[in-house]
């Protein structure tokens, strides 16, 4: 927080550059700080890309992964611009990464199913691709999602035990 304003930091696709710029005015008129990408990889900036050779783009790549996840420490928040629901990798290990470091983490779409079911503080690049949550440790069982008594699945313990045994421990 700075001052009165809470900073949030945006995560997702580059090739979503409208979705950023939407939610960029959209949470500044709501009263964040707004920390966004330098570039657009995906969807502009190609004459920054063009004039390098492969090792220059790949360390440059690593550096500005590197930066997003010091905007990333700056801010409370993270904001995914997830449009359709896409997730890449990189976002995904932002999302973690925030996890990890105490930020909230909001989400420009956010289908119920893609939650992880136990902590509530993931989410799934896939429904019921059997990813395993960074946070707790559950893998996405869809058998086990439907029934949540179920124990040696994916997983263990049943989702159910699991939800309780993950409430339990942050009590």
């Amino acid at each position: 927080m700075q001052g009165k304003y809470h900073v949030i930091t945006l995560c997702g696709s580059t090739r979503f550059k409208k979705a950023f710029e939407e939610a960029n005015k959209r949470l500044t008129l709501e009263g964040f700080i707004v920390i966004s990408v330098g570039l657009y990889g995906h969807s502009g900036d190609r004459e920054v890309w063009e004039q390098m050779d492969e090792g220059t783009l790949t360390r440059t790549k690593e550096m500005l992964d590197d930066m997003h996840k010091r905007k990333i420490d700056m801010a409370d928040a993270i904001f995914v611009i997830n449009v359709g629901g896409y997730i890449g990798a990189s976002t995904a290990s932002e999302i973690a990464y925030a996890v990890r470091t105490g930020k909230q983490v909001f989400y420009l779409e956010t289908p119920a199913d893609r939650i992880c079911p136990v902590c509530g503080k993931y989410y799934f690049r896939e429904r019921n691709a059997y990813e395993i949550c960074p946070v707790c440790g559950w893998e996405d069982d869809p058998v086990q999602r439907r029934e949540e008594d179920l124990a040696g699945g994916a997983n263990h313990e049943s989702l159910r035990d699991a939800r309780k045994n993950w409430n339990d421990a942050l009590s």
